[in-house]
């Protein structure tokens, strides 16, 4: 038989009505429904299937309101939200006072650095997307960093290969992605596929960049044309131009420039001075491969029948 739940009589039946009543939220509402259906008699599982709610959430509700009273009838996502702040607002004060100037180490503040700040003061490990939280609510967002690589003794730094894409929008209005060509490297392949102004033919409607966006994200990102993002030009029109290069030989001519670029820029000559050919054959019969064996065993199956 089923245990009979019962309300402690923090509140009277009419004072459950009012609150229920005057309650705007309406899980709130519910709870406070909840509990003058119970002291009216109601079984839990009467009273979740009245409400729209699991039965489980009505127990809940009467064991947190018969253990806390009416305080306990509260936004649990509020109240669990508020429990969540490690700082107290003197902290946050303070946090907010130290973000106005640079790192203890000197650096730029990330989320890393304010969480071993954090962690000083609420005397536990603090991790980093917490003290990157806390970096929001202060109003800090992420920005672009160009890594380069530490310099040789004497000699300057280079940047590194692969590079976050800039947090800033193009001049075409989107967003760059990080497969999208350097203003540099654009300014090195534009000779190859842009078009001589005043030549036959009318001007085309996309831009040759981005073009070659379009095919790099497709070539980094490994998706399908059809998935190719709206923000770039139809897909047919991008493959088509990949086709078109390809039969025109711009492929291989960017990849003349841009090799030559690279053999430049390490310390080598443009073009190499010498050529390895490697070659494996197998040694076979003069005619080659089956054909001067199957004839041997013919000739000796025709002998054998004769």
């Amino acid at each position: 038989m089923a245990r009979r739940l019962e309300v402690v009589p923090w509140l009277s039946r009419e004072e459950l009505t009012a609150r229920a009543a005057a309650e705007a939220d309406g899980r709130l509402r519910s709870w406070w429904q909840a509990l003058v259906r119970i002291h009216d008699g109601a079984s839990g599982a009467a009273a979740a299937r009245d409400l729209g709610v699991q039965p489980k959430t009505v127990r809940e509700w009467l064991h947190r309101y018969n253990r806390d009273g009416p305080a306990a009838v509260v936004d649990g996502r509020a109240r669990a939200a508020a429990g969540r702040r490690l700082l107290s607002p003197p902290q946050r004060a303070e946090l907010a006072s130290r973000l106005r100037g640079p790192a203890p180490d000197g650096g730029p503040w990330n989320g890393p650095r304010v969480a071993a700040l954090m962690s000083e003061w609420v005397g536990h490990r603090v991790w980093g997307p917490t003290g990157w939280r806390y970096l929001q609510e202060a109003g800090y967002r992420r920005q672009a960093v160009v890594r380069v690589e530490a310099a040789e003794p004497g000699g300057a730094a280079e940047p590194r290969r692969y590079r976050r894409s800039p947090e800033v929008a193009r001049s075409d209005g989107r967003r760059a992605y990080p497969s999208d060509l350097s203003e540099a490297e654009w300014e090195r392949v534009a000779p190859l596929v842009e078009r001589p102004p005043g030549g036959p033919g009318a001007p085309c409607k996309w831009s040759k960049r981005v073009i070659l966006d379009g095919i790099f994200y497709l070539v980094r990102g490994g998706c399908a044309w059809r998935m190719m993002p709206h923000d770039f030009p139809p897909h047919q029109t991008v493959y088509g131009w990949f086709r078109k290069w390809r039969r025109d030989g711009t492929w291989e001519r960017l990849n003349e420039v841009l090799r030559g670029a690279v053999r430049q820029q390490e310390g080598r000559a443009e073009e190499p001075t010498a050529g390895i050919l490697d070659s494996q054959s197998v040694k076979t019969t003069e005619k080659g491969g089956l054909v001067g064996t199957m004839g041997a065993r013919r000739s000796r199956v025709g002998s054998g029948t004769s």
